[in-house]
């Protein structure tokens, strides 16, 4: 076994020789790990996010240019230059398009000639086909091999959703479920943009007339281009200019087009569900008792880009006004934008910003200056409007705060290089001489936020927010800081305390929340006819709805169903199990005639098996629950089913071993997590850190990242998706992942003793607790907000920790990244896992129904779809930790970072559970706590614990053998 500390601690020695004889720039030349900043003692970095790339507002000053005017120019996707090792190619023929290009891996790069026939700005536009479900499609536009701005590196394309059913689906009460949303299957047209939603209007290209090349490089998407091109930008005018020439004549017959919001047709994203809203009587439609869908939107509706659209007819043809019945009650004090097409072109400027003001309560809009209204005209026939989220005029809001936020909150960084993140208020640091831009960047923000505050005055009207206050707290700070600039250290707790609120009115300052309810095209000179109860039909309303709330059945299921029945109880949340309820309806009992009722309880199994009332199936047991319930008696013995063994083959080789016990399998995987390392790659480029591979490298990563104060995260607990501490050694910490990687194992192969005592396991505890002592890692931190700010750059977490900073933590996407867990030199790089089974109670009546069950739920279609339903609720944080190796696969990944989180998982190895297991959790436990807090000597620890988990264990096997 190698043994990293001893090694690591000649490589420290060197280092320090290094550090005192050789200046820094000299070591960055002989070390082939790390290449140290040539700064002497300074040790301030120029961390930042600059990219090489121009501004996009720079560049369109730059290229002032007419807009392209002509015919748009189209080029077939299988008409391609070159291909290079992308592995595309041409179809003649591809879902009902001809000359297609496939490019089944979606990586590499596909280039085309295009013939541009004048100097000019175009967009660029793409019709192409997802051929697998996922994100939005990312792709790096060259043209003659130059990336024309910031943001043409990494322009995203929607995918098209729309419902999975025509009508709500409904419970057994007679409650309406939101329908699922699934892609078209059909070809998407798209045109570039700004998926931070600061260039409101799609992207710009400045082409010279000519002949250029155009390359598109993969990240790993499959798809089919049925063609590209570059199109004429929309030249709009307002609506003045327009409506000069309009012959308005008014009709008072032609009824209203009235538009459910609800029904609404093709979205961009799979979270622009319908929803119910019960709360007011003027809502369509409206039940006292049951849940009717009845809207969309709100918070599900509020980023940037997001666009739903509805489909409409008009029986006479003339001008025609647009109002909306909506609810805007998120962004106090001000307004949401949407941009408003008819037929996919806008009508005229004022569209591109139709205003939703705040208000606690239901409102009216009704298109117009507030004076005047503004008509579309509107051909006999089919329509489609569309509705999309954009930022408006706080675009350069936005962009101008973003520039500042980063700003500070690199230069926050560089701080804590210094001084640390607990300051000495008693020392002179001289920042101002330390980092070199220490002055320049400050003097630069506090003018801009200055500027931001006024031009934010005249716009709103408002002479005084929250907003408009915490940039004032973050002036006076910076004034502080630059007036008293020897001692500007001691202000720097409320530096980062007025930075980080900073950064979230940033993140809120995105955010356009509005729900509809119902839409009119009311004709020419008509009035706006909404359903608006008067206070006795408002009170009568809510009086009958207390009343219902005393009397309604709340139960997910109706008593005297025909055919068998099983009982499943849920901890969960309600939106999780209402997901789960609805597809057990529509696709497990639809196609098996076995009827679930199920429940939301927070009791457990032996308290239901106490009290006579428990269920057939349990779902997600903590994975220590199934051997202790099956010893007992509690648990079916799943192995008596003939196709125990082909259901296994649905998760990692292994995934199943804490839920076997004497031969019996007591469960089967339901969800499975592990680690993962998590690095910033702008730090580690400006440090020249090479991704650690091995747990070497890990540590000499840390001693250059504590050099600068920073710090890595080593977890002593690792908390689950269902935030509660899993029980079990495999989910606690890094200790049996080590013994995993020096080929140990935590128990003896009779499983009646743990080999903890061991001399080479002995060892392992040694260097593990060394990283608390020796290195003094932390063994509790606020990794996310501490690997956000950069004061933590490397770390290791559950896998899940992915999905809350790729979708809380906007501002460092693409400065950071996945990785595998560093193995030791020459080790197998096993890591241990954590997860939840499913087991049967052993008392149910129908064994067999229950079995159908769990092969139901743990299939890939089902784990894919309940994962996809509950995040299309509850965001990217609602995506499960499915055990299902197919179903990962199919859930929506940066194609990248899937496949590094599936080469970890095949790693994945897990803990087998034995009688009295808790007892070596918490023996592990003492044993840690004994040496880090009371100084106690590893092996001295080691021992005295592992006897008494030997004993407990002992003990429990003698009582239930």
């Amino acid at each position: 076994m190698k043994r990293m500390f001893v090694k690591f601690v000649s490589v420290l020695v060197g280092l320090a020789i290094l550090i005192v004889c050789v200046p820094f720039s000299a070591l960055a030349e002989t070390d082939n790990n790390s290449a140290m900043p040539e700064s002497g003692n300074n040790l301030s970095l120029n961390i930042g996010t600059q990219s090489e790339y121009i501004e996009y507002a720079k560049y369109l000053e730059k290229n002032k240019a007419n807009l392209y005017g002509g015919e748009d120019i189209v080029i077939s996707g299988a008409n391609f230059l070159s291909a290079g090792e992308s592995g595309a190619v041409s179809s003649a023929e591809y879902e009902g398009k001809q000359n297609v290009l496939l490019w089944e891996g979606g990586k590499g790069a596909v280039s085309w000639t295009v013939n541009i026939p004048e100097d000019a700005l175009y967009n660029f536009a793409i019709t192409y086909l997802p051929l697998k479900s996922g994100v939005d499609v990312k792709y790096k536009l060259t043209i003659d091999s130059e990336v024309h701005f910031n943001g043409a590196d990494t322009i995203e394309f929607t995918r098209d959703w729309i419902d999975a059913t025509e009508e709500p689906r409904t419970d057994a009460r007679g409650n309406e479920i939101a329908p699922e949303q699934v892609e078209t299957g059909k070809y998407v047209y798209r045109v570039a943009t700004d998926k931070t939603g600061v260039a409101v209007e799609p992207y710009c290209f400045y082409l010279t007339a000519g002949s250029h090349t155009i390359t598109l490089e993969g990240t790993g998407h499959p798809v089919a281009i049925a063609d590209i091109g570059f199109i004429a930008p929309e030249n709009v005018k307002s609506y003045e200019e327009i409506s000069k020439d309009y012959k308005v004549t008014e009709n008072k017959e032609v009824s209203p087009i009235i538009i459910h919001a609800e029904k609404a047709g093709v979205k961009n994203a799979s979270a622009l569900i319908p929803k119910s809203n019960n709360g007011s009587a003027g809502m369509y439609p409206i039940d006292h008792y049951l849940t009717k869908i009845n809207n969309i939107g709100g918070i599900s509706w509020q980023n940037p880009g997001e666009q739903i659209s509805w489909e409409f007819e008009v029986e006479t043809a003339g001008y025609y006004q647009l109002g909306a019945r909506y609810k805007q009650s998120d962004v106090v004090g001000a307004e949401s934008w949407r941009w408003l097409k008819v037929d996919g072109k806008t009508p005229f400027a004022e569209a591109k910003g139709l205003r939703f003001k705040y208000n606690a309560s239901w409102n009216y809009f009704e298109m117009g200056d507030g004076e005047k209204p503004y008509y579309v005209w509107l051909d006999e026939g089919t329509h489609t409007m569309s509705l999309e989220v954009t930022l408006g005029d706080m675009a350069e809001f936005y962009d101008r705060m973003n520039k500042v936020v980063t700003e500070l909150g690199d230069m926050y960084l560089q701080i804590v290089m210094i001084t640390g993140e607990t300051v000495d208020t008693n020392r002179d640091y001289e920042l101002f001489n330390q980092i070199p831009t220490f002055t320049s960047v400050l003097e630069s923000a506090y003018t801009e936020l200055g500027s931001i505050v006024e031009d934010l005055k005249a716009a709103t009207g408002e002479r005084g927010s929250q907003y408009i206050a915490a940039m004032n707290n973050m002036r006076r700070v910076i004034n502080q800081m630059l007036e008293a600039k020897y001692i500007a250290h001691i202000y720097v707790g409320d530096y980062y305390s007025n930075y980080t609120t900073l950064s979230s009115w940033l993140s809120e300052m995105k955010k356009m929340p509005v729900t509809l309810d119902e839409m009119q095209w009311i004709y020419a000179g008509q009035d706006f006819d909404w359903n608006q109860p008067n206070f006795f039909e408002s009170t009568w309303f809510e009086i009958k709805r207390l009343v219902s709330s005393f009397v309604n059945d709340y139960t997910l299921y109706k008593e005297g169903t025909e055919g068998t029945t099983l009982k499943m109880w849920a901890n969960w949340g309600r939106d999780q199990t209402m997901a789960l309820n609805s597809l057990i309806q529509d696709s497990f009992t639809a196609k098996t005639g076995i009827n679930v009722n199920l429940q939301i309880v927070s009791a457990s199994l032996i308290n239901g098996l106490l009290a006579g009332n428990f269920p057939d199936v349990m779902l997600q047991l903590q994975r220590t629950d199934p051997v202790n319930y099956g010893m007992r008696g509690a648990l079916l013995d799943l192995t008596q089913f003939e196709d125990y063994k082909e259901v296994l083959t649905r998760f990692q080789k292994g995934a199943e071993k804490p839920y076997w016990y004497n031969g019996a399998l007591y469960a089967i995987p339901d969800t499975q997590s592990f680690f993962m390392m998590f690095y910033r790659t702008d730090v580690f480029e400006q440090l020249g850190l090479k991704v650690p591979t091995t747990w070497e490298e890990f540590l000499y990563c840390a001693t250059i990242l504590q050099r600068y104060n920073m710090n890595v995260y080593v977890p002593y607990s690792q908390i689950t998706d269902a935030g509660i501490v899993n029980a079990g050694i495999g989910s606690l910490h890094l200790y049996p992942t080590f013994m995993m990687q020096n080929g140990l194992k935590i128990y003896n192969d009779e499983l009646n003793a743990t080999t903890i005592d061991s001399v080479e396991a002995i060892q392992v505890f040694d260097e593990w607790t060394e990283m608390y002592t020796d290195y003094e890692y932390m063994k509790e931190a606020d990794f996310y907000n501490r690997f956000r700010n950069g004061s933590m750059p490397l770390g290791i977490a559950g896998y899940s920790q992915y999905l809350t900073i790729y979708s809380a933590a906007p501002e460092i996407d693409g400065r950071w990244t996945i990785a595998n867990v560093p193995g030791f030199e020459g080790g197998n790089n096993k890591i241990a896992g954590a997860g939840s089974g499913a087991g049967i109670v052993k008392r149910s009546p129908n064994p067999d129904a229950a079995w159908e069950f769990l092969k139901w739920w743990t299939s890939a279609d089902t784990q894919a779809r309940y994962s996809n339903n509950v995040e299309s609720i509850l965001g990217m944080l609602g995506r499960v930790q499915t055990s299902n190796v197919e179903a990962l696969k199919m859930l929506p990944w940066e194609p990248d970072d899937l496949n590094k989180i599936l080469e970890q998982w095949e790693k994945v190895e897990e803990v087998p559970e034995v009688p009295g297991s808790y007892y070596l959790s918490r023996a592990i436990d003492q044993a840690f706590w004994s040496v880090i807090n009371d100084d106690i000597n590893p092996k001295d620890a080691i021992n005295k614990w592992s006897i008494v988990a030997d004993s407990e264990i002992e003990r429990k096997i003698k009582e239930y053998s």
